[in-house]
């Protein structure tokens, strides 16, 4: 994303690419912390380090904050509180059965990784790989949550098959 404010611009990632560590800074209110790994580049001409970000306006800083955090709870109403849902989605995913798409909000945030998802499994539903490089707190906190969900989706159906049962 691009902020343009009097002065200059920054620019972040987007607010769905904020990693696990980054929220847990977001959410105990270290902004400093947050904003140097979430800003990927700005007009002034020294580095991002936590030096410089000290000096930023306080209100550029919330802006940003606040735009991250809005995403991060539509996110949580959408897809965490209905976690089971996502779980259903999934089953009927690798069970060949159609989806369908009846909660337009949910599925705003699952397009994106529907496709995605089963290729970071193995054949008995264990993660194989994460998408960033690094460990699990430098993963998307958004694509993890789904991924979690998935991978519990699949260990039930792999159950199921394992007992005979369809």
């Amino acid at each position: 994303m691009l902020y343009r404010f009097s002065g200059g611009w920054i620019e972040t990632k987007e607010p769905w690419e904020v990693s696990v560590k980054e929220r847990m800074h977001l959410i105990s209110g270290n902004t400093v912390p947050f904003l140097k790994t979430y800003i990927l580049a700005w007009s002034e001409k020294e580095p991002i380090n936590e030096y410089t970000l000290s000096k930023l306006d306080s209100s550029v800083a919330q802006k940003i904050t606040a735009d991250v955090y809005e995403e991060l709870e539509s996110f949580h109403k959408a897809v965490v509180v209905n976690l089971k849902q996502v779980e259903m989605i999934f089953k009927s995913l690798y069970e060949g059965s159609r989806i369908v798409k009846k909660d337009p909000e949910i599925f705003s945030y699952l397009n994106r990784y529907l496709e995605l998802v089963p290729f970071f499994f193995d054949h008995r539903g264990n993660i194989i790989h994460f998408p960033n490089s690094g460990g699990l707190l430098d993963q998307p906190y958004e694509f993890l949550i789904i991924l979690t969900a998935a991978q519990k989706a699949m260990r039930e159906i792999l159950e199921r098959q394992s007992k005979g049962v369809k």
